[in-house]
């Protein structure tokens, strides 16, 4: 495998609040983990924001998972919002058990 590509998927997850206010804030974060590691390590990505009260992310890039599709197999266009984490992190774990094995 190149070096630049990691052997597992992971997502780079960005601070909105900070985003909208014209800075760069986030982390890549492993995304081979369950829902709820996930979940913890956007939590500590806002924690750590340059913006106060920060508490919307949206997922900015990822890697490792392989060729994606455009819109997974006999599904329909998915729109989620970053209010529905838990909807997010769903799609990217299905993407990332489908594609990885």
């Amino acid at each position: 495998m190149p070096e630049n590509i990691p052997e597992t998927p992971r997502i780079y997850v960005a601070c909105l609040a900070a985003y909208n206010a014209g800075r760069l804030h986030g982390r890549w974060i492993d995304a081979a983990q369950d829902a709820a590691d996930i979940q913890a390590e956007v939590r500590k990505m806002l924690a750590a924001s340059p913006q106060a009260d920060a508490e919307e992310w949206a997922i900015h890039d990822y890697e490792g998972f392989g060729p994606l599709p455009q819109r997974p197999p006999s599904s329909p266009n998915i729109r989620v919002s970053a209010r529905r984490c838990s909807a997010t992190l769903a799609v990217v774990r299905r993407w990332g058990q489908a594609v990885v094995r």
